[in-house]
């Protein structure tokens, strides 16, 4: 190509340079009257040159040769920026936007009942808690609680594995096998029955006759609903005494045969943070006999505020004071203050256990007050087994102690209680 262009340029140069064809001289006219002398002779004219057509067709194809040089360096100068591009880094990918895992019917379902069934344990769980609250044993109780607040982590832990296996892709085998059935969730009632070989309250055997070690049998039927979501919340404890010839003689005195009415109400301070409660407690002895006790049934209130803490070790203190309504009992007005401590642990195949310590201390407002039993400290180890999502017994071990005249009285006994939530 660039020969050929060269050629080219050398002609055009050529020929432009090229002298033009003269034209042949005018003849001179003959005379009429001589001859014209003969011309002298002279060389011959130079040969002619290339026309101006030739000269305008080498031009023009010098021009079509420089376009087509132009055209092959724009098609070579877009070649070469396609291989500088080609040769160039690649930005980086974008990273893939993660798609929401797709959870089956049949994981939801699974998820469904693992919730509901999660709400129930923690309904449970805040209604053992307000029993505690209400009076009952925090010893008996702490085993309940226990198992309770165990059976909450479990079931977390088995939502978070079903969550798990719904963002994992599906098996290819065989389709999952149907969920079971979720419970139903509990309503806010509880019956609860506990028999002992001796009734205590507050460091003193109730119903012995003197002998703090002389064990008269105890049946404790209760009761507790609460008053929807509100955190109030009713309860019964009633107290008979099984056995014993100074049976007839303790119910006519207003120690037999207890009524006991509570009305209680709690609530959180901060998320996770301590409960406050509020309770208020109704001693109606109502076969006492006027002439044994002084007064026709015997009535105690019993206003009390505390605060706890919760997890597997609880720390609370309550303070209450104990009003006795009629003249005949009003020596037993009193504030009580009552600090408690207790530990739980999960044996295993749905057995757990508690240890549990409360001290007490009376502070009498009457003159005549009585100076035994003002001092009270008891200790509590007892053991929970589930039977059922609603039912669960309580074997127990119990010590307790209080002040005498003549020393400590010490009393031990042992317990078994049961709970059924309707």
């Amino acid at each position: 190509m660039n020969t050929r262009i060269t050629a080219l340029l050398i002609s055009a140069i050529a020929l432009s340079f090229a002298p033009a064809a003269q034209a042949d001289p005018p003849k001179p006219k003959p005379s009429a009257t001589k001859p014209a002398p003969k011309p002298a002779s002279r060389p011959a004219p130079p040969p002619a040159g290339p026309s101006n057509a030739e000269v305008l067709a080498a031009v023009s194809e010098l021009r079509t040769a420089l376009d087509a040089v132009s055209a092959d360096l724009k098609t070579l100068h877009e070649e070469v920026a396609e291989i500088q591009a080609s040769l160039a880094p690649e930005p980086p990918p974008e990273p893939p936007v993660p798609a929401e895992p797709a959870i089956t019917p049949e994981l939801q379902a699974r998820l469904d009942a693992l919730a509901v069934e999660q709400q129930t344990a923690a309904e449970q769980l805040q209604k053992l808690q307000l029993a505690v609250e209400g009076g009952l044993d925090p010893a008996l109780m702490a085993p309940s609680i226990a198992a309770a607040e165990q059976k909450i982590a479990d079931l977390s832990a088995q939502i978070a594995s079903v969550r798990a296996e719904a963002e994992a892709p599906p098996p290819a085998t065989e389709p999952e096998e149907p969920s079971a059935q979720p419970e139903l969730p509990n309503t806010p009632c509880s019956l609860g029955l506990s028999v002992s070989s001796a009734y205590v309250f507050r460091g003193a055997n109730v119903f012995s006759d003197g002998n703090p070690n002389r064990q008269h049998p105890l049946l404790a039927p209760s009761a507790r609903c609460d008053l929807g979501k509100t955190g109030a919340w009713v309860a019964y404890w009633g107290g008979y005494q099984l056995g014993g010839s100074n049976a007839p003689d303790l119910v006519a005195s207003g120690l037999g045969h207890e009524q006991d009415i509570v009305f209680g109400f709690e609530r959180p301070f901060s998320e996770n943070g301590p409960i406050g409660t509020v309770t208020l407690t109704a001693y109606v002895y109502p076969f006492a006999t006027k002439a044994a006790a002084g007064t026709l049934v015997p009535t105690y209130l019993e206003p009390m505020v505390g605060i706890r803490t919760s997890g597997a070790t609880t720390a609370g203190l309550k303070v209450g004071y104990m009003l006795g309504l009629q003249e005949a009992i009003s020596v037993y007005r009193y504030f009580y203050l009552n600090p408690t401590i207790a530990r739980s642990w999960s044996l295993g195949s749905d057995w757990s256990t508690a240890l549990s310590l409360s001290l007490g201390y009376k502070a009498y407002t009457a003159s005549d007050a009585p100076t035994a039993n003002v001092f009270d400290a008891q200790t509590d180890w007892l053991f929970t087994k589930p039977l059922s999502s609603r039912l669960s017994v309580s074997p127990g071990v119990h010590l307790a102690g209080t002040n005498a005249p003549d020393g400590a009285a010490l009393t031990t006994w042992i317990s078994l209680d049961g709970a059924f939530d309707i």
